[in-house]
């Protein structure tokens, strides 16, 4: 049945539509996520950035454990036409993008959103079309896309209760769960794991342990003010941040041997470290000395 309604939404499907979707279905990437989180950390509020890093990887460790235990694989698995552009890898159930998208758009809405209709609706549209691109594009059962928005909205309410009840001890709260993780992670590096199948968890996991880890460093030694930054302080802590993601990102990933998790998870903690502390680390010695 779940087939029959991939074909009927893949009839009105045309060279235009499947360009549109394909760009609309990235919204769910992870690359979107890292801009979004750095922005906020950068430039608005580093509590705010780490909040939002702190609930959706925790929901995306929950996302990628139910896609391990439950294994669906994925609609053009049975049927290989119904894949329109890349074939994504892993496991179906739930949708990783709807998930993303979810607590993506909720976060922006309770933080941004309430006051504004143009930004609420703005939202709700995101977390309508960013799903069904996924079922579009052959990606996803309607009721994969389904689990991931109510998997989403439960994490994000989850993950939001917990970081309200840390108060001003989240960056110890941080480190707690990064250490579990890389428990986690150091066990199962142990075992031949399909690459595929588990790299999500790995680079999830890996990035929240960098992650915490800059952001206890920055929040108790270096202190950068992110909040009213002049242009000049702007222009600086942008160029340096992204020249430092990019190398890690994709210099690493040229260096690094493919389809290696734990070298992956290395690349995804290093970024994690660079964007948190490195970055404005470099960037509160580079402000002081041009202020001399």
């Amino acid at each position: 049945m779940e087939l029959e309604i991939i074909r009927s939404i893949q009839s009105i499907s045309n060279q235009f539509l499947d360009t549109v979707f394909k760009m609309i279905t990235f919204l769910g990437d992870q690359y979107v996520f890292i801009g979004l989180a750095v922005v906020i950390y950068w430039f608005i509020d580093k509590k705010k950035g780490f909040k939002l890093v702190f609930v959706f990887l925790l929901s995306t460790a929950f996302t990628s454990v139910f896609k391990t235990i439950i294994k669906r694989p994925r609609p053009f698995i049975e049927d290989s036409t119904l894949s329109i552009g890349t074939k994504t890898h892993g496991y179906s159930f739930p949708s990783g993008h709807s998930q993303a998208i979810t607590v993506e758009t909720s976060f922006l809405y309770d933080e941004y959103g309430k006051k504004k209709s143009w930004v609420k609706y703005g939202l709700l549209s995101l977390l309508i079309l960013v799903p069904f691109s996924r079922v579009y594009l052959g990606q996803h059962y309607p009721t994969d896309v389904i689990a991931g928005v109510i998997l989403g909205i439960v994490m994000f309410i989850l993950g939001s209760y917990l970081f309200k009840q840390m108060k001003d001890k989240e960056d110890l709260f941080g480190l707690g769960l990064g250490l579990i993780f890389l428990i986690i992670l150091i066990i199962l590096s142990f075992l031949k794991l399909d690459y595929d199948k588990y790299k999500d968890l790995f680079v999830g996991c890996a990035g929240f342990i960098g992650f915490s880890i800059g952001y206890f460093l920055e929040k108790n030694y270096v202190k950068f003010d992110v909040k009213n930054q002049s242009i000049k302080k702007t222009i600086i802590t942008l160029v340096i941040g992204l020249t430092g993601i990019i190398l890690i990102q994709f210099g690493l990933k040229e260096l690094f041997p493919k389809g290696h998790l734990v070298l992956d998870g290395v690349r995804y903690l290093l970024l994690g470290l660079y964007a948190t502390v490195g970055t404005l680390f470099i960037c509160s010695k580079v402000v002081k000395h041009s202020d001399r």
